[in-house]
């Protein structure tokens, strides 16, 4: 019994010394804080996945909503440009009608 707890002792030993060698405990030291920066820490490469996935969704609703500005801006020219195309504008959009004129709506059934 005393021979196996011996043998035992050694194997233990000898693992820990593997282990505690300097070359690959620096080794082993190295690669758990790589493994920190890269996946727990704040900075980690999966948050910094996730913010650039939420820059480029912004960027493109940026986008979107820069094309929706030049069209108004553009309709805007139009109806400050042509008092017609305001008084239309005005009639279809907000019902408007002249003093000697009536209205009437359509609704279509579906």
């Amino acid at each position: 019994m005393k021979e196996k707890m011996q043998a035992l002792w050694n194997f233990i030993k000898s693992g820990f010394v593997w282990l505690i060698s300097k070359h690959r405990l620096l080794y082993i030291i190295a690669c758990i804080l790589l493994i920190l920066v890269l996946f727990f820490d704040d900075d980690s490469l999966l948050n910094q996945f996730r913010l650039q996935q939420k820059i480029n969704k912004t960027e493109k609703e940026i986008e979107h909503y820069q094309k929706k500005i030049d069209t108004y801006q553009g309709q805007i020219n139009h109806l400050r440009s042509s008092d017609d195309a305001l008084e239309q504008y005005a009639r279809e959009k907000y019902l408007m009608k002249a003093p000697n004129e009536d209205v009437y709506i359509v609704e279509e059934e579906d």
